[in-house]
């Protein structure tokens, strides 16, 4: 963990030496500062963490509970909406997340939602996912 956690840090540092960029070193280096101060590389939280890290954050969080990876498969997009709400005030800046969904579902990416409270999209990802040993059905 500790080695991958230096990714933003040397992203950053990247991303400085080069002006085009200007100052999105920051929002590189503080992508996984959370809202209430306990994420990394500096602990920062608001107003010290810049508002562009707060997007990168829950932009970067969707993206990563919505893909497929080597070692488990992609959170169907309600299922992940469910968890940005659950982390909002805490991991996550409360507004971001807010517009994040108001946007989802402006585009259609969260028509399901529209139909249903989270709770519902919550079980019914629940339901989709295979038992241990077996099977979804």
């Amino acid at each position: 963990f500790k080695e991958m956690s230096r990714h933003s840090a040397v992203g950053g540092e990247i991303l400085r030496e080069i002006r085009l960029f200007g100052d999105a070193y920051r929002w590189v280096r503080h992508h996984h500062e959370r809202w209430d101060g306990c994420g990394y590389p500096d602990g920062l939280k608001p107003p010290d963490l810049p508002f562009e890290a707060r997007i990168l954050l829950v932009a970067d969080a969707f993206d990563a509970m919505t893909s497929t990876r080597s070692y488990r498969r992609a959170m169907p997009v309600e299922e992940a909406v469910v968890e940005l709400d659950r982390c909002a005030g805490a991991q996550f800046d409360p507004e971001v997340v807010r517009v994040m969904k108001q946007v989802a579902a402006e585009s259609g990416l969260l028509q399901s939602l529209a139909a249903e409270p989270p709770e519902a999209a919550s079980e019914a990802a629940a339901a989709a996912e295979p038992a241990p040993g077996g099977e979804a059905g």
